[in-house]
């Protein structure tokens, strides 16, 4: 008995630094958005995490805290703040790409019709339609994760996306030509649940803290938004 625990404790102390570090369960939801690009979002009751796969960001919100996080490990920089601090940054970038979305009010969420319901990643989900602009929007959500909106109204802000209360999937436009394809602003191409080490929570050891949001994205997109400082503001 004595040589088994002894095999045990070795066992133990001999495994990766992973191996014992804490878990959690999350909805993870894979998406190409039209802004961002391709982009993980997992959600818990307690907090949302964005990994941007294009820009190397990480952004994490906790429900309750008025504080955010974002940071890149490739980069080695972090930033913090208020989250309508941040939020002005990142729905600043949004408006820039997309005037169309941005110009939608939301005294206009009761225009949104159902159209039908159905499965999506055997989640059901609700598609709604909207005649705006000149063209016609489908959206897709679905309200089966268990998740308080609160948790991810962040990221309805800053992608600008309706909140018509669901974790939104897709938003399609199509436009008044008939032979013309739909352009996907948001597409899901997963969700599924997984888990997420504590390790990826926590602003990288060493990382050096930056005076602007964009300062953390890729440096082409530093590049591009320093032109804009001045407009951003405090």
């Amino acid at each position: 008995m004595r040589h088994f625990l002894a095999i045990l404790f070795f066992l133990i102390l001999s495994a990766p630094a992973g191996f014992t570090k804490p878990s959690t369960n999350t909805w993870c939801i894979r998406q190409n958005h039209q802004i961002y690009g391709p982009q993980n979002v997992y959600l818990t009751d307690k907090w949302m995490m964005t990994e941007n796969l294009r820009e190397g960001t990480t952004y994490i919100k906790e429900l309750g805290q008025k504080e955010t996080r974002i940071f890149n490990r490739k980069k080695m920089v972090f930033y913090t703040g208020t989250t309508d601090s941040v939020m002005k940054r990142m729905a600043f970038v949004s408006n820039l790409a997309d005037r169309s979305l941005t110009n939608l009010k939301k005294s206009d969420i009761h225009k949104w019709k159902l159209r039908k319901k159905g499965i999506l990643f055997n989640l059901p989900v609700e598609i709604y339609s909207l005649d705006y602009a000149g063209k016609r929007w489908q959206y897709c959500i679905t309200r089966a994760l268990g998740i308080d909106k609160k948790i991810y109204r962040d990221y309805l802000d800053w992608s600008n996306l309706p909140d018509l209360g669901g974790m939104p999937l897709k938003l399609s436009a199509f436009s008044a030509s008939a032979k013309s394809k739909p352009v996907a602003l948001l597409d899901t191409i997963a969700v599924n649940r997984t888990s997420v080490d504590s390790s990826r929570l926590v602003i990288p050891k060493g990382a050096r803290r930056v005076n602007e949001i964009f300062q953390v994205s890729s440096g082409r997109t530093e590049q591009l938004m320093e032109s804009f400082s001045e407009i951003l503001g405090d």
